[in-house]
C-alpha cells in the first residue's frame, strides 16, 4: 500500500497502514496531544485514544503528571529547560514570563530518550507551550539539550 513516509516508516512491518487509519486511529491521536488551557495553568491531561493503535511502538509515551522525584526534573535541570523557555518567551514578545511550571510530560526511546514537555508561563490561565528534550545515552557523555519549543495555547 501507499502510506505516507511517517506512517510507512512507523508501520512497515504491520498490517494497521489501511485505508481510513490517519482518520480513524492517528487524526484522535494528534488531535488529544493538543491540550486545552484551563484556570490555574495547567490544562487537564489530554483524553488518549481508546481501542486497539491507541499506543503506538515508537512513538510518545500517553503524558504523564509529573510528581517529586522524578527524574524528569533532572534532565529539565540540566538542559536549561526553563531557561531557554524564558528566552523563548522573551524572544517572541508573546507573554510575559513568569514562573514556568512543568504541566505533564511524555517521552519517547530513541538512541537515548526524547522529552515532550507541556509547560505553563506566566500568571492566571498562563500559556502553554511544548519544550523537547533529548537526553543522550549515559554512554556518550553529553548532557540534555532543549531541541525545539513552540506555543501550544
Amino acid at each position: 500500500s501507499k502510506c505516507p513516509l511517517q506512517v510507512r516508516a512507523t508501520f512497515e512491518h504491520s498490517s494497521c497502514c489501511r485505508p481510513g487509519m490517519l482518520r480513524k486511529v492517528l487524526l484522535p491521536a494528534l488531535l488529544s496531544s493538543h491540550p486545552v488551557a484551563v484556570a490555574g495553568g495547567c490544562p487537564d491531561l489530554p483524553h488518549q485514544v481508546s481501542g486497539p493503535g491507541r499506543a503506538m511502538v515508537g512513538g510518545f509515551s500517553a503524558p504523564l503528571t509529573p510528581k517529586e522525584g522524578d527524574d524528569v526534573y533532572a534532565v529539565m535541570q540540566k538542559a536549561a529547560a526553563t531557561e531557554e523557555l524564558r528566552k523563548f518567551v522573551t524572544k517572541s514578545g508573546q507573554d510575559s514570563f513568569h514562573d514556568a511550571k512543568l504541566c505533564f510530560f511524555s517521552k519517547q526511546v530513541v538512541a537515548g530518550l526524547n522529552y515532550r514537555l507541556t509547560m505553563s508561563v506566566g500568571e492566571g490561565d498562563g500559556s502553554l507551550y511544548e519544550v523537547r528534550v533529548y537526553c543522550p545515552l549515559p554512554y556518550t557523555g553529553e548532557p540534555p539539550r532543549v531541541t525545539g519549543i513552540k506555543a501550544i495555547g
